[in-house]
């Protein structure tokens, strides 16, 4: 309890010094500042690209009928100490500082910034403090010293890229590694229950290793120049293709070797180990829903990657019988929508995507209808099993996780943790789907709210973060925050009964080899930056501007 009460101060401390840097970095601003004569349009918020064309969704908007809808984008480039006006129509670069745009002159410029902070390495220290605080206490539960492994990966990465981060400040990938302690702690809980310990370390080494060594390969692709043109096409155009056909096998070998598990067709076997490509096809929908900078949204080539690979996903989605998958796939793809074109479509798309999810996912499965029934109290509810019907000891019943879920989480948990009685067990996915209540009961309630908190800070470090993106880099962030954030919702709400349990498992937190590859490309892809430490100089040395936006 002493031990948990530490974590719970280390958190706090943790969440109110990042959340003071957060603040004060709200008005850091590292896009061009762009003049429309002597108007300020846009201040530097906008990110490391700034587009210029007819549609609304571009950086600066016009409205004359000669400019074409994508005209063009604007970068700094530090090495070269130059301005680059890229012409989205043919592909060409040039150096600049002005462009006569629809008869209109328009400049452009770096940004002046303030980049003194206090409490700089505060958040790093409080983050390394608490991973070497439960990396000691599952040493002293253990007594296994190659326990302290995958903690000391936690310690190393975070390191690294405090100094490699132009910035220093690594909020993203502190807060990853925070969660990834309760990983940790749930890969090794079958062992500490008398479980195949070593069995459940190597698991803990290899997932720990998955999620950093992904999050580091998202970063390396990001670093690529994907907008550059080979041949008529851009870096990002193949890309897309590839994720397309990389899908289509995938889910085609997912089909024909899936094992049925809980009604789901979404687990295979190849070579003795157990996984769900379904979380690699997650990743890959997220570079086939991105549009190039060069391409319009609803041009035939992009339109048929965009829509035909989404449909086909959707409908892997409901032959596996993955309804976690589904509410995924239409929350990010709706996003998508939302983020690359007009709104009317967007409501259209939505409307449909809610329409086709109420007619269809009661008939994934019989287990996914049980759920639902048992949700909506037309079988054994929750709620009847809280006031004696019996499901608490009747395994075969819907309300059987979830209340031994809420009971370990609430009563037996408590504020501080109880890990001397353990009510979860012989519960199924104790460590991956209900993962939250395990926390909950061996840590305390204060603990599930501190995560909330995280959970909010990971917004808004996101939201701060892409301002050191250029724009095919913000929609991927976007995307994925989306899709860790949808995670979460439908993992904590069935674990509490809230919603139906879907089987989605908590991002980082949950036990799991599978999830480790999609959502530490997703950690990796929102705590990317491409802000190098010569641009950082570049954008403080600049002549002061205005801070006004009209």
């Amino acid at each position: 309890m002493i031990v948990n009460l530490c974590l719970d101060i280390l958190l706090v401390l943790f969440i109110i010094a990042t959340a003071y840097i957060l603040f004060q970095k709200r008005n850091w601003r590292f896009g061009l500042v762009v003049k429309k004569g002597e108007t300020i349009v846009q201040d530097g918020m906008q990110g490391l690209a700034t587009t210029l064309g007819r549609l609304k969704t571009n950086d600066v908007h016009f409205k004359e009928i000669t400019v074409a809808r994508k005209q063009g984008m604007v970068t700094y480039r530090p090495k070269k100490k130059s301005i680059e006006y890229l012409n989205l129509k043919n592909g060409r670069t040039h150096e600049t500082t002005g462009e006569v745009i629809g008869g209109e002159e328009v400049t452009f410029s770096l940004p002046a910034n303030d980049f003194e902070t206090c409490l700089t390495y505060l958040p790093l220290l409080l983050g390394e403090a608490f991973i070497a605080v439960s990396g000691a206490a599952m040493y002293r539960l253990t007594d296994e010293l190659a326990v302290l492994g995958p903690y000391l990966f936690l310690l190393i990465y975070n390191l690294a890229f405090t100094l490699i981060r132009s910035d220093h400040l690594p909020v993203i990938e502190e807060i990853m590694t925070i969660l990834l302690t309760f990983y940790i702690e749930a890969t090794l809980y079958p062992g500490l229950n008398g479980g195949d310990f070593q069995s459940c370390l190597v698991s803990a080494y290899v997932g720990v290793g998955l999620y950093l060594f992904f999050s580091v390969l998202a970063r390396l692709f990001l670093s690529l120049n994907l907008n550059r043109f080979l041949g008529k096409q851009t870096l990002w155009d193949y890309f897309r293709k590839l994720a397309a056909l990389l899908i289509l096998i995938i889910s085609i070998l997912n089909i024909a070797l899936a094992d049925e598990i809980m009604g789901s067709y979404n687990w295979i076997t190849l070579f003795g180990v157990q996984f769900q490509p379904s979380e690699m096809v997650k990743i890959l929908l997220l570079v086939v829903l991105v549009i190039p900078d060069q391409r319009l949204f609803g041009e035939r080539k992009s339109s048929f990657l965009f829509f035909g690979i989404s449909a086909y996903c959707f409908l892997y989605a409901l032959i596996i019988g993955d309804s976690g998958l589904l509410v995924q796939l239409g929350v990010i793809f709706v996003l998508a929508i939302l983020i690359q074109c007009s709104r009317l479509l967007l409501s259209l798309v939505a409307i449909g995507l809610s329409v086709v999810a109420v007619l269809i996912l009661p008939s994934l499965s019989s287990t996914a209808f049980s759920r639902i029934q048992g949700w909506l109290g037309s079988n054994a509810s929750i709620w009847k099993s809280l006031t004696g019907a019996g499901s608490f000891e009747n395994f075969t019943t819907y309300g059987y996780q979830s209340v031994h879920a809420l009971v370990a989480a609430f009563t037996n948990g408590g504020l501080l943790g109880n890990q001397s009685f353990d009510v979860l067990k012989n519960i199924t996915a104790a460590n991956s789907d209900l993962v939250m209540a395990l926390i909950s009961q061996r840590h305390g309630s204060i603990m599930l709210v501190l995560l909330l908190g995280l959970l909010i800070l990971l917004i808004l470090a996101v939201m701060q973060n892409v301002r050191q993106q250029f724009k095919l880099n913000q929609t991927l962030s976007a995307l994925s925050l989306a899709a860790v954030f949808c995670a979460i919702v439908l993992n904590v709400g069935g674990t509490f009964s809230i919603i139906p349990l879907t089987g989605v498992v908590n991002p980082a937190v949950s036990a799991g080899i599978s999830a480790s590859i999609s959502y530490g490309t997703m950690f990796g892809i929102m705590a990317h930056t491409s802000v190098s430490k010569a641009y950082w100089k570049d954008i403080q040395k600049w002549e002061e501007v205005s801070d006004e936006v009209y």
